[in-house]
């Protein structure tokens, strides 16, 4: 996979930044990279997998150089009650920084956020909102909800990949 993003497919310079005004570091984030600047915009890309979706996330992910211009966000469905064992996993399995998402973090160039288990997550203002996932909510996190939003939010520069699965969840959210 190339280094490069090529000027086609470069993010729109009108486009609102989702950059982190915040610059000092909150505790366990000390070895995160530094915010996007406001300029070049970088693309939002969210990932959804289905609960045997590992070994496809896995296998995008460790070929990834973490200078592209764009931040990750992987949501995979899992049982409520999951073990919260993907970011171990996934820093074994890539240069990118991998962490679990958190409510109001600003999305960072490089930095994969893994969605926990029974929650559902959506972008909103730069930031990622996690909601508790209703139980009329199957499968959990929804895919559909967070690609809903990471299009309405980020627009020509959200990127959606849904990687596996029996089911519709990301088909909607794919449109």
């Amino acid at each position: 996979m190339s280094d490069q993003v090529p000027s086609s497919r470069r993010p729109s310079k009108n486009k609102k930044v989702l950059s982190d005004p915040d610059t000092s570091p909150s505790a366990g984030e000390a070895s995160l990279p530094a915010p996007i600047p406001p300029t070049p915009p970088f693309f939002i890309v969210g990932i959804g997998a289905s609960a045997g979706g590992l070994e496809a996330a896995t296998h995008l992910l460790k070929n990834l150089d973490p200078s592209i211009p764009c931040a990750y966000v992987l949501l995979q469905h899992r049982s409520p009650t999951a073990r919260r064992m993907m970011v171990e996993i996934l820093s074994r399995e890539t240069r990118l920084k991998v962490i679990e998402a958190k409510t109001g973090k600003a999305l960072r160039q490089g930095v994969v956020c893994i969605v926990p288990p029974n929650y559902n997550a959506i972008l909103k203002d730069g930031r990622l909102r996690l909601v508790t996932a209703g139980p009329e909510i199957v499968p959990k996190p929804s895919i559909n909800q967070f690609l809903t939003s990471l299009a309405a939010e980020a627009g020509e520069n959200a990127v959606g990949i849904v990687l596996s699965g029996t089911g519709t969840d990301g088909t909607a959210g794919l449109r």
